[in-house]
């Protein structure tokens, strides 16, 4: 497939810019999706509601699988939110988190994540909350995502190679939870 632009980096939170996300989105899939009309849809989590003032909840969709075949869990999205603000960048990703101000596991599959005050675009700014696995470790930076070692997703196709301004190389998942791919 061609794009007008690639990414800069494998990392889905080094930035923000649009050409970066729309070629990551297909290794790495988000919390919440929009839809052909741009509402708010479900993505890697299942639902989430307001359950005081300053606390979401939000369930995790069971039964996904990163790449690697480890399962998602609430804790791999407590990681995704928590490593962006260490993530160094052009444009730094904190733009979609700064309202949070705590993330707790509520269960295997749910997620409680507490706000600085009322925040109820909460789900909006998830849209581009892009979900890695918590075993590249916080550690990790665009050496690792680069070269393949951290390019953990969820996504429709799987990470092979990359060029920078070159080639970025993909292969089917064939586990993808989200039926066919794109």
């Amino acid at each position: 497939m061609g794009l007008r632009a690639g990414p800069d980096s494998i990392d889905p939170h080094w930035s923000t810019l649009g050409s970066q996300a729309e070629a990551l989105r297909h290794i790495f899939d988000t919390l919440v999706m929009s839809d052909e009309n741009l509402g708010l849809k479900p993505g890697l989590a299942t639902s989430w509601k307001p359950i005081d003032d300053t606390t979401w909840e939000f369930k995790i969709r069971e039964g996904v699988k990163f790449h690697d075949g480890s399962e998602l869990t609430a804790e791999d999205v407590k990681f995704s939110i928590d490593r962006i603000p260490v993530v160094t960048g052009p444009m730094s990703m904190t733009i979609y988190t700064k309202q949070v101000a705590e993330t707790k596991v509520a269960g295997k599959y749910t997620l409680h994540v507490k706000t600085k005050s009322p925040a109820p675009t909460l789900p909006n700014d998830f849209i581009r909350l892009f979900v890695v696995s918590k075993s590249v470790g916080m550690e990790a930076r665009n050496e690792q995502f680069n070269s393949g070692k951290a390019a953990i997703g969820t996504g429709p196709y799987k990470f092979v190679s990359w060029e920078p301004k070159g080639d970025l190389v993909l292969e089917r998942n064939g586990d993808y939870w989200g039926g066919k791919q794109p």
